[in-house]
């Protein structure tokens, strides 16, 4: 067996060891809500995919991934209400936790869509990655000076 198989079979037994390992702070989110969500061996392993999916994307694009998968984070825990005692927490659990199991299916069917597509002709960064980093592309025009984009967009003139 290879590791990952070997990680992967640690998490579908109950160790979320080698989820802790991928990414603690999402991990720390999810155990404040998704306990009994996390109990189920085929939730780990959704889980446990995603992180898969995010620790190669950032391995391969670097700073393009990591700036998407950020966002994605900070949606992730928009999903979760905030300031609300033990009792309310309770009431909106189940809709928290189906929420945040239909954004990791939808998440892990994006990210691998694109991970594993063939890119278009001249580019080489996967198109959600480029949403995820606010960079825009524009075609250059016959005569226009040769230039280059800057994160957020902006352009400036190529040296």
């Amino acid at each position: 067996k290879n590791r990952a198989a070997e990680k992967r079979e640690l998490v579908r037994a109950g160790n979320l060891a080698p989820c802790e390992e991928l990414d603690l702070e999402l991990m720390c989110v999810l155990y404040g809500v998704m306990m009994q969500w996390l109990e189920v061996s085929e939730n780990r392993l959704v889980l446990f995919r995603y992180l898969e999916l995010k620790h190669c994307a950032i391995r391969w694009y670097e700073k393009h991934a990591q700036a998407y998968f950020d966002e994605r984070l900070e949606k992730l825990k928009a999903l979760i209400p905030a300031g609300l005692d033990e009792e309310e927490r309770a009431e909106l659990r189940h809709d928290v936790v189906v929420a945040i199991s239909s954004f990791l299916h939808e998440e892990i069917e994006r990210v691998e869509a694109e991970l594993f597509a063939m890119p278009e002709k001249g580019q080489w960064l996967p198109k959600v990655f480029v949403r995820g980093q606010g960079v825009r592309r524009r075609r250059s025009r016959p005569g226009d000076r040769a230039r280059r984009l800057t994160p957020g967009g902006a352009r400036r003139a190529a040296t």
